[in-house]
């Protein structure tokens, strides 16, 4: 176990910093063979006030390559050797994850996700699968460790020292971030590799696993994994994409954030909820960036942080905190807890008479462990809409229902089964049912040559009986480049899906930048909404990064 690190507005959008030349291009030019096929970057995670260098894996064309980065507090350049990234973190950086992006003059590479912590950063080094060969690097606690799944069958095993009696936490992060193809298992073992605590699944197929522990002493932290994708495949898996970052902790820390979800604007404030459901006022958010929504930070733990997704236009706020909820005032967001079985959290429902409403409930996308159950209940406790699970394995629940009249109504929120815990967590989305709609990319980045064109496939989900023409345009599109309005009809073939067409001139300048693909429907004060990708579970990207091609 090696530890080489240990350390104590809003920019334009297609804007580039090329920090080894301190200069800004909008395109680097290059032999038109030139392609970046860059797999993944390595190591994923970085301690602020560093600088170091990180691998580009992958092959290149050209070097040096463009790197962007959405974090004007996160400074990356290639450095003069082929596939090394000099990176330098500023001392104050807050932890989260920064965007990064290299591209050439033809092509671009997908987005990689880089975790600041503002912990000490260790990488794990082999051989490490049996508890002995990892004791020379046993590090104190807090920490985080980069690590790697790719030798055969691969188990990591990590010494980890804990200095008094207490709750030692440790958490996984593979797949829900950094998308890595892998399903791990976490344990905490003893110096003879019995398995004193064991989990699987916490927030989605990343593990987290917590140990009362009565003394100080050694505890050594393995990992190994499993294909995301079950296979007829058995043992343990491993490839050059199976990465992880684990966080090891004592507590008390911060296991999440209330709100789960942010609305048109940041909230307020959040409430950090530490790993024994302790509710604690504090924390700050983050503003988003071009490709992350809001993020919110602790104030005192040094690795707490939790992207804020936007899931309601006007309001987002905690369930202690919402008296009732008013027809005028949609569509809001709830979050809370059902932190014991039995629990049921109720909200007085203030409609219109006449209207129709939807309810949806939102755990396991978020990473929590919430099977939901919602009703509507009327004045006299008589159900009027019950929902529960939308889909096979899918534990979102959704409930539609019209109001008779403007009587109160009475919102009933509880767990399928009757359980309830700390990380039971929700957030819930009550709308008024208006006819709407959402387009998803296929994609997060398009390719275009001068004197060509590229057609650009956009899904249309149609909502709430909308029923008119969905107008599909462009916006942010650099000189040269082109588009015809494309509509999608309320049947046939163009109503759930359309081909926008970008059309580049001959003459048009290379060009590496972010567009929009937006629409609007044919109707009186009907929303305009923006074409988005769902790049992680909680990230869902509002851009579309688009190349164009250098014709030299």
């Amino acid at each position: 176990m090696k530890m080489p690190w240990r350390s104590t507005r809003r920019r334009r959008v297609g804007m580039w910093t090329l920090w080894a030349s301190l200069t800004g291009v909008a395109c680097m030019t290059g032999p038109a063979d030139a392609q970046i096929e860059c797999d993944r970057v390595y190591p994923v995670c970085v301690p602020a006030g560093l600088s170091t260098e990180i691998n580009a894996e992958g092959k290149f064309g050209t070097w040096p390559v463009q790197v962007w980065c959405d974090r004007s507090d996160v400074r990356i350049a290639c450095a003069e050797t082929k596939g090394k990234l000099s990176l330098t973190v500023a001392p104050d950086a807050p932890p989260g994850v920064a965007w990064v992006r290299l591209a050439d003059a033809q092509s671009a590479s997908r987005l990689f996700a880089l975790r600041i912590a503002r912990t000490p950063v260790v990488v794990e080094s082999e051989p490490n699968s049996r508890p002995d060969e990892s004791d020379a690097g046993a590090q104190p606690l807090p920490v985080a460790i980069v690590g790697r799944l790719s030798e055969r069958s691969d188990v990591d095993t990590i010494a980890v020292d804990v200095p008094a009696a207490g709750t030692i936490t440790v958490r996984a992060m593979a797949n829900r971030v950094f998308a890595s193809p892998v399903d791990l298992v976490l344990q905490i073992c003893d110096r003879d590799g019995y398995v004193l605590a064991q989990n699987d699944d916490t927030r989605g197929l990343d593990p987290q696993v917590s140990l009362d522990v009565k003394r100080s002493g050694r505890l050594y932290v393995r990992v190994f994994g499993f294909p995301e994708t079950p296979n007829s495949t058995i043992g343990f898996a491993s490839g050059p994409d199976y990465i992880y970052v684990l966080t090891a902790s004592m507590e008390p820390s911060v296991d999440y954030f209330l709100p789960l979800a942010a609305a048109e604007s940041p909230p307020p404030h959040v409430v950090a909820v530490r790993g024994s459901g302790e509710l604690v006022p504090r924390g700050r958010v983050l503003p988003a960036t071009l490709v992350s929504p809001p993020t919110a930070v602790d104030t005192e733990d040094p690795l707490a942080w939790q992207w804020l997704p936007r899931l309601a236009e006007k309001r987002s706020e905690v369930a202690g905190e919402v008296k009732q909820i008013v027809a005028s005032e949609l569509p809001i967001v709830v979050s809370g807890v059902i932190s014991h079985p039995g629990q049921s959290d109720q909200y007085a429902f203030l409609p219109h008479a006449g209207d129709e409403y939807q309810i949806e409930v939102w755990s396991a996308r978020l990473g929590f462990e919430l099977d939901p159950r919602v009703e509507v209940l009327d004045e006299s406790g008589k159900p009027l809409a019950t929902g529960d699970d939308t889909g096979r394995n899918d534990f979102q629940a959704r409930v539609q229902f019209k109001t008779p009249d403007d009587h109160p109504l009475t919102i009933r929120l509880t767990d399928a089964v009757g359980t309830g815990g700390p990380r039971h967590a929700y957030a819930m989305v009550v709308r008024a049912a208006h006819p709407d709609f959402r387009l998803t990319l296929p994609g997060e980045r398009i390719v275009v040559a001068p004197g060509k064109s590229v057609a650009c496939k956009i899904e249309v989900q149609r909502r709430f009986g909308m029923d008119v023409p969905i107008e599909v345009t462009a916006e942010d599109l650099p000189a040269g480049v082109t588009y015809q309005t494309v509509e999608s009809k309320p049947s046939g073939e163009t109503a759930k899906e359309v081909e926008l067409v970008l059309t580049c001139a001959d003459s048009a300048a290379p060009f590496q930048g972010w567009i929009r693909i937006t629409g609007r429907a044919r109707a009186d004060n009907a929303p305009a909404r923006t074409a988005t990708y769902p790049l992680r579970p909680a990230v869902d990207l509002q851009r579309l990064w688009l190349t164009v091609q250098d014709s030299k």
